[in-house]
């Protein structure tokens, strides 16, 4: 036993295990680093086969006090571990991408777990995870030697053929892009080796939406030159996972293979191989089996890029499971019906992407799967989430309060690198204080790329901020910056709507939530004035204002809610106001949400006016959200500062296809967010109109 590095003594647990008897073996610490330096070896990249050297971050600030503090009788001090970092930039293609399959095309887009694709091989695979739509990514599109070409993020992973090193690399879009020059003898200097044939053999997949004709049987070229790698706008991309040996997959026309990366295998090899435990159970868990698998098909690769491991230890892939005999151990990639199993003896767990837990019944049973171990160890490593009641959140708050003090339990190890909620999101220098490998495997460049696009648009700056900066936000994708929401609160009176034309939307709720409309008028100049309209039934407001936080006696009060009698919506005192409305500002026509509306509609209907019903899907909403999200941006609207409404521009959440398509989802939004979709409902009804239509004014957008 050793004085403990007054280095490592960084929180009030830290003190507090000192003073129990705890101790560092730094040592113990050691061997891991040397674990990783002897035998285990990069899978990808300009450093495949070189040693895995830890960075300096993962070093001090992760495994050296991680396995290297001890409690009195030997054994490791931590049981558990949370570790909430920053996203590396991800590896992607545009939704739009054409991926060939057994049965036919499907898109990018479109693809889903389950699905067979081919590998380089022409072989079929299976998709095994797949990712939410990425905005605000730098994107390039890549041509190949047979006119075909891919709309790629800039990290995306290609297998090339290098002509100028005479080697086989792995190297992103950028990369390529800085040295794709043709040479003097007009050879291109990546290649891209392809299958000769697809073999497609049969399968019990879900029939897939066909873009084209299936994908001939026939022998094809051996490889495709990439002859240009050229920056575009961005567009939005996602990335999928396969379950092909070398993770590689073929895509767009000319079915070129391209690659995709996982995370956390070396601690899972040393948990294997090296921690001295007998009979070890390593698992990896995430929200699905598929999920968790990533982290078995980057282990795999390793332990076949490792002459000392290979020797040694089984791959099975079949199963997702590597086996150590020489200590009877195993690794396993966890279903996600885990939480039924029985028997788990646990020596460690890697859980990746805990904020991607739905419920949080695979957590509370993993927990205690090790109780009959001597040291053993679960890692939650993941990136802030948006679901402030998940699991998730529960271990943030529970590491944040140990690393503030409040909480000094010994066992727990908690690791948060983040911006603060109050810092300039837009400068470097936040930028490097949330992420460590900044300026090593993290490069400023592609982050002021990031930057530049989430600042230009309100609904990248969430994702930016949560995946690049690592900060818990309100919802998955924001729409609008509120700043801009507020500098469109000019004032609006009756005067200033006179004899404007003007439309209507009308959002009902379910009888027990909020109830929105909205009158739309245009001025000649082009410019919009909306006026909103609230409804919530009178009996439960001061409930719903204890539960939901929200001022809804006070807005009632300052006139900004209509309350309604009783416990339910009532409807009919809707339509009556809404038909006065209409009377007062002489609307063109109303566009009314079709969900639970056939007898408002009825109702308006029988009173004369010109009711219209409007879809809350892609083919309805999309021009009419771009449209307002451009008004916004431009000034070019007033909303006269309506707190309820500006509630609801805080609250939304948009849904984007593979067009690039956009619509709020009200799953997704923090809140209700009725305010805005009734108002989207009535720009869309403006839009359309013979009276100035914005088709006339710009021409047709196909999409």
């Amino acid at each position: 036993m050793c004085a403990t590095p007054p280095e490592l003594i960084r929180t009030k647990a830290d003190e507090r295990a000192v003073a129990d008897g705890c101790w560092v073996d730094l040592a113990a610490a050691e061997r891991v680093r040397t674990f990783f330096r002897k035998f285990l070896r990069h899978s990808k990249g300009e450093w495949a086969g070189q040693t895995f050297e830890l960075l300096e971050w993962e070093w001090t600030d992760l495994v050296l006090p991680l396995f290297g503090w001890m409690r009195p009788d030997g054994t490791r001090r931590f049981r558990r571990a949370y570790a909430e970092v920053a996203k590396k930039n991800g590896k992607a293609l545009a939704l739009n991408t054409p991926l060939p399959t057994p049965s036919g095309w499907v898109s990018m887009g479109d693809v889903d777990v389950g699905d067979a694709l081919f590998d380089e091989n022409g072989d079929t695979c299976s998709v095994v995870a797949v990712t939410d739509v990425l905005l605000g990514r730098p994107c390039y599109r890549v041509s190949f030697s047979d006119g075909t070409s891919v709309v790629a993020d800039a990290e995306h992973e290609w297998a090339v053929r290098s002509l100028s090193k005479e080697r086989s690399l792995i190297l992103t879009t950028k990369e390529i892009a800085g040295s794709v020059s043709t040479r003097a003898d007009g050879a291109r200097n990546y290649s891209i080796p392809v299958a000769g044939k697809l073999n497609s053999r049969p399968s019990s997949l879900r029939k897939q939406a066909r873009l084209r004709p299936a994908p001939p049987r026939l022998a094809r070229s051996t490889t495709r030159q990439i002859t240009s790698v050229e920056p575009v706008g961005s567009v939005p991309v996602r990335c999928i996972q396969v379950d092909s040996p070398s993770s590689l997959y073929l895509c767009g026309e000319g079915m070129v293979p391209t690659h995709n990366s996982t995370l956390c295998a070396g601690l899972s090899l040393y948990l294997l191989i090296a921690d001295g435990e007998s009979g070890a159970e390593v698992y990896s868990a995430a929200a699905d089996r598929e999920q968790a698998s990533i982290v078995f098909r980057e282990a795999a690769s390793m332990v076949g890029a490792s002459t000392e491991l290979s020797g040694h230890v089984q791959v099975i892939p079949s199963t997702k499971r590597l086996v150590f005999p020489r200590t009877g151990s195993f690794y396993h990639a966890l279903s996600a019906d885990a939480y039924r199993q029985e028997g788990l003896n646990i020596h460690g767990l890697i859980f990746d992407e805990l904020h991607a837990q739905k419920t949080r019944e695979l957590w509370d049973t993993l927990t205690y799967g090790g109780i009959a171990r001597r040291q053993p160890l679960l890692i939650a490593i993941t990136t802030a989430g948006v679901d402030r009641d998940s699991i998730c959140r529960e271990q943030h708050k529970y590491a944040k309060q140990i690393l503030d003090g409040i909480i000094d339990d010994w066992s727990f190890f908690p690791y948060i690198v983040a911006a603060d909620a109050e810092d300039d999101w837009t400068a470097p220098a936040t930028w490097r204080k949330a992420n460590p490998s900044f300026g090593a495997t993290v490069k400023e460049e592609e982050f002021a790329e990031a930057c530049a696009e989430a600042r230009a648009s309100p609904a990248k700056e969430n994702s930016f901020k949560r995946y690049r900066l690592n900060l818990w936000t309100q919802q998955e994708v924001r729409w609008l910056q509120l700043s801009a929401w507020d500098e469109c609160a000019g004032p609006i009176d009756d005067a200033a709507v006179k004899d404007l034309p003007c439309w209507g939307g009308l959002d009902l709720s379910t009888k027990l939530d909020l109830t929105a409309f909205a009158a739309m008028f245009r001025r000649r100049d082009g410019h919009y004035l909306w006026l909103p309209y609230f409804w919530i039934p009178e009996d439960t407001a001061a409930e719903r204002e204890r539960k939901d936080k929200v001022p809804y006696l006070t807005w009632a009060r300052q006139g900004l809610i209509e309350l309604t009698p009783g416990n339910v919506i009532d409807y009919d005192r809707v339509v009556k106001r809404v038909c006065e409305l209409c009377q007062k500002y002489g609307l063109r026509d109303i566009g009314v949400d079709r969900w639970q509306a056939e007898h408002a509609m009825q109702k308006l209907a029988g009173q004369g006016l010109d009711v219209v019903p409007y879809g809350q899907g892609f083919h309805d909403m999309s021009e009419p959200t771009k449209e307002m999200e451009k008004l916004i941006v431009g000034k070019q609207i007033s909303h006269g500062g309506n707190p309820v409404l500006r509630w609801c521009a805080n609250n939304v959440a948009v849904d984007t296809d593979a067009a690039g398509n956009l619509k709020p989802n009200k799953a997704k939004s923090t809140e209700r967010i009725d305010g805005i979709v009734a108002g989207i409902i009535a720009l869309g009804r403006a839009l359309v109109s013979p009276d100035g239509s914005i088709y006339d004014r710009r021409g047709v957008v196909f999409v």
